[in-house]
């Protein structure tokens, strides 16, 4: 299990915000305060060994997110509005 704990959302995404879970196969978030934009990489991606598939699909969430079971490589999160900083706690499996 990998985790991000109770960590603090920027305008960008910063690798402080980037939560590495290779061969996790789900994973749970929770948001606190206001909403962010979530980024996610797959193996098929190319995974956190090629950070440039990372692609440009984000999810826009404002509270707790339990997504479907899928592989996951990474996860990284940001502020869904400038200078409005959320707390993001995610846990990987």
């Amino acid at each position: 299990m990998a985790s991000l704990n109770d960590a603090t959302t920027d305008d960008n995404y910063t690798d402080d915000n980037t939560l590495k879970c290779e061969g996790a196969r789900s994973f749970s978030l929770q948001v606190v305060n206001a909403a962010i934009y979530l980024q996610r990489t797959s193996p098929a991606g190319g995974g956190v060994r090629n950070p440039s598939n990372w692609g440009e699909e984000e999810y826009y969430l404002p509270g707790y997110f339990n997504p479907p079971v899928s592989p996951v490589e990474a996860i990284r999160v940001r502020s869904a509005i400038a200078g409005s900083p959320a707390r993001v706690t995610i846990h990987a499996t």
